[in-house]
């Protein structure tokens, strides 16, 4: 990772702290205490798409598992290999209580349909997001 690039994420980390931590402080003292989402999410791990930003989401409203391919392994009973998605997903479902609800869509086709659009996005969040361009 260049300098630069890491002074744009710390520079990022502090606009964070000002501009959602602090506005939103309680939020996130409630966040410290449990986590009650509202969907579980299992995403690609593809950088270029978010599932939070995506859905405009504030902290604590997805619980998000990412892999490549958004792969789910199949169920086996009476195995000793892990897998963290199920782990995850059983998180989820029985600790969580997120009600599960199977939906499909590949990390192509959500990577392609952020480049397509050419909209403007909600500049509550962060102003340099103002504008989506492709």
């Amino acid at each position: 990772m260049s300098a630069p690039d890491l002074g744009r994420f710390i520079a990022g980390f502090r606009r964070f702290q000002k501009s959602w931590f602090c506005r939103d402080h309680n939020l996130f003292e409630n966040l410290v205490e449990e986590q009650s989402p509202k969907a579980l999410v299992i995403a690609c791990s593809d950088s270029r798409v978010d599932p939070a930003l995506l859905l405009d989401c504030n902290p604590g409203d997805l619980f998000v598992v990412r892999n490549v391919a958004n792969l789910v392994p199949p169920y086996e009973a009476h195995t000793t290999t892990q897998h963290g998605v199920s782990a995850a997903l059983e998180f989820a479902v029985r600790s969580l209580k997120v009600e599960p609800r199977p939906r499909r869509s590949g990390c192509r086709k959500a990577a392609r349909t952020v480049r397509s659009r050419n909209c403007t996005a909600p500049a509550s969040r962060n102003p340099s997001w103002s504008r989506w361009k492709t």
